[in-house]
């Protein structure tokens, strides 16, 4: 499994400028996929909740149709909060088109001697909630699996997280006899 370290997320987001850092953002803070990052409207963000909202359009449909809410991280809302809004979508009505949005930041990603594309940002995502210790159920949520199988692929970033859950059983009277 291939992700982003937070620190090798800090060396993208570097030469993320403009759109190109919004994207980034919406990948690895919320774990959209590259069309769910596309079709996002300033109408399925909402401040008030403090969530996106991952939803049908006219002439399109999220994965599996699931629709689901996504809470913004603290960085992704501030991000957004500032954005100039340039017609109905997130992007801007002048949006990059899904092969454009998938080549070019498949160059910044080599600028910054990672590897990988726009899928990747939705694994570090994914990959950072598990090793911060959410659980898969509340990870497959989050980013729409439709079988918990697909999200069980993240599994195995949770072993430190396993062997610290026995940490935290609580102290039986008498048992150190």
């Amino acid at each position: 499994l291939y992700y982003h370290t937070p620190q090798q997320l800090g060396e993208l987001l570097k030469l993320c400028n403009g759109v190109w850092r919004t994207i980034c953002l919406l990948g690895a803070r919320a774990g959209l996929r590259r069309e769910e990052i596309h079709m996002l409207a300033w109408e399925d963000v909402d401040f008030k909740r403090g969530r996106l909202h991952v939803t049908p359009k006219d002439g399109w449909e999220p994965k599996d149709y699931e629709q689901r809410f996504i809470g913004l991280a603290s960085d992704l809302r501030k991000h957004l909060e500032k954005l100039p809004r340039r017609g109905r979508w997130v992007l801007g009505d002048d949006r990059p088109s899904l092969a454009v949005m998938s080549a070019y930041f498949q160059k910044l990603t080599r600028k910054a001697g990672l590897t990988g594309s726009i899928h990747i940002l939705r694994h570090t995502f994914a990959s950072h909630l598990v090793q911060a210790g959410e659980s898969l159920k509340v990870v497959k949520d989050l980013l729409g699996h439709s079988s918990m199988e697909t999200t069980e692929i993240y599994a195995e970033l949770a072993q430190e997280n396993i062997d610290r859950a026995i940490l935290s059983l609580p102290p039986i009277p008498g048992s150190t006899q």
